[in-house]
């Protein structure tokens, strides 16, 4: 017969007592099952009591995991029970994901164009430009409140926050390009910290941002002009394009793949 732990076999015992007490509601934007769990043992080490019912909120999904979570100091080991979601934790999710959803679709309604530069194939030879235009958008923008309120809500909804929300943002230039941004954070001088996700012409294609992401297949349009600055963009990266006009049949547009960049790099048309 399989033995059961004593500690499990109480914490059965008591678990309508404990679901029946305050629970701890815990932070987690866009969460996996897994992530659930972890969030919940990892605050479970940080509480003086042995067993807690944990609330994981994903504020991104309007999803709650809630658990009884005991640590059993003898073995030095945490279990964890399903239990069901309280009201609190229910309301919680649902204001915190209402309000994402909305400061997120405000962000994406900007439709901001950088005055910094024409192109973001001007941005990416220096990676200083990405803060020109970050600073530009913040300044001529009222998003930095629209996040500092939302993160403020969060704080003071929740007991702590495992994985903090991002948002992400657009910035375009005026030949089409786009920059899309992700903000990660606010560092510790106050200031938001964005991170770089893609960078991509008014024809598609993503534009690399170092020598390593040149190779690859391009889709040039002849009225874009992207295929100049492209060929701009790759000479301050170190690659000498003498005879890639040629390959494009003269006239800037068309598919082209371009490989071996551990090298020279190499254009062949379609």
């Amino acid at each position: 017969m399989k033995h059961i732990p004593a500690f499990l076999i109480l914490s059965i015992a008591f678990f309508m007592s404990l679901s029946a007490n305050s629970s701890t509601l815990v932070g987690c934007f866009d969460c996996s099952s897994s992530q659930s769990k972890s969030a919940a043992i990892k605050v479970q080490k940080g509480l003086s009591s042995q067993e807690n019912k944990i609330e994981v909120i994903d504020f991104k999904n309007n999803i709650v995991k809630s658990y009884i979570v005991e640590r059993d100091p003898e073995s030095n080991s945490t279990f964890l029970l399903n239990t069901y979601s309280s009201s609190s934790a229910k309301k919680a999710a649902s204001d915190l994901t209402t309000e994402y959803n909305r400061i997120k679709n405000q962000l994406n309604s900007m439709n901001h164009i950088s005055n910094v530069f024409n192109s973001a194939y001007g941005v990416t030879t220096n990676m200083n430009n990405y803060g020109l235009v970050t600073n530009e958008f913040v300044n001529q923008t009222s998003f930095i409140e629209k996040v500092g309120m939302y993160g403020s809500i969060v704080a003071g909804t929740l007991a702590k926050v495992i994985i903090n929300a991002n948002f992400t943002v657009d910035i375009g230039f005026t030949d089409g390009s786009y920059i899309r941004f992700k903000i990660s954070g606010v560092n510790a001088n106050g200031d938001v910290e964005f991170e770089v996700l893609d960078v991509v012409d008014s024809d598609g294609n993503k534009i690399p941002k170092e020598k390593a992401e040149i190779a690859g297949r391009y889709v040039f349009t002849s009225e874009s002009g992207n295929f100049d600055r492209f060929k701009d963009l790759v000479v301050d990266f170190g690659v000498d394009v003498s005879g890639w006009e040629w390959g494009m049949g003269g006239g800037g547009g068309g598919t082209v793949y371009i490989e071996d960049c551990v090298g020279a790099c190499k254009l062949k048309p379609n």
